[in-house]
């Protein structure tokens, strides 16, 4: 009968032992599938993170370039450039037209030119007191504002083209 209890006491041991094991196997599947989500959760996140900062690194060289262009400041192209994807302007179109206006700012301040008699129906200057260039991006502001107060139609359009370029009408508000 001793052997009989030791033998009992034996098997329940190993039942219990064995019970241990599959709580710990069962917790270990548990923990690896955790460990395994939250690694591709890390991947997804570092993916992310290493997208956006290449998104960024291509805007701003896109905008530097477009500085380099323009001679607008990066900071202010970073502002239109917000303004013009609301409006469904790509940057490339915005830097195509800063472009064109600064050429024809030059050529109206030599009063001269169909940008001359544009600039003057709108009222907007494009040279200061001392009969230097303004800087485009003001010129900008103030005929998107001049453009704001006018009626739509083909007056409209037409100073656009004279002042932008093809691309101009795209800018009218």
């Amino acid at each position: 009968t001793s052997q009989a209890t030791a033998t009992a006491a034996s098997t329940n041991a190993l039942a219990a032992q064995r019970g241990a094991l599959t709580q710990l196997q069962a917790g270990w599947v548990t923990f690896s599938a955790k460990l395994f989500a939250a690694q591709q959760v890390y991947q997804l996140v570092a993916s992310a993170a290493e997208n956006f900062y290449n998104k960024s690194i291509d805007v701003a060289e896109g905008l530097a370039r477009i500085t380099e262009r323009t001679g607008v400041a990066t900071e202010t192209l970073s502002l239109f450039r917000h303004a013009a994807e609301q409006n469904d302007i790509q940057i490339g179109d915005l830097a195509h037209v800063m472009k064109f206006l600064a050429k024809n700012m030059s050529e109206a301040s030599k009063d001269s030119g169909d940008a001359a008699n544009a600039f003057k129906a709108l009222g907007v200057a494009t040279s200061d007191a001392y009969g230097r260039l303004r800087l485009t991006d003001q010129v900008l502001v103030d005929v998107a504002e001049a453009f704001a107060g006018m009626a739509d139609g083909p007056e409209k359009a037409a100073i656009a083209l004279k002042i932008f370029g093809r691309s101009g009408e795209q800018l009218i508000p």
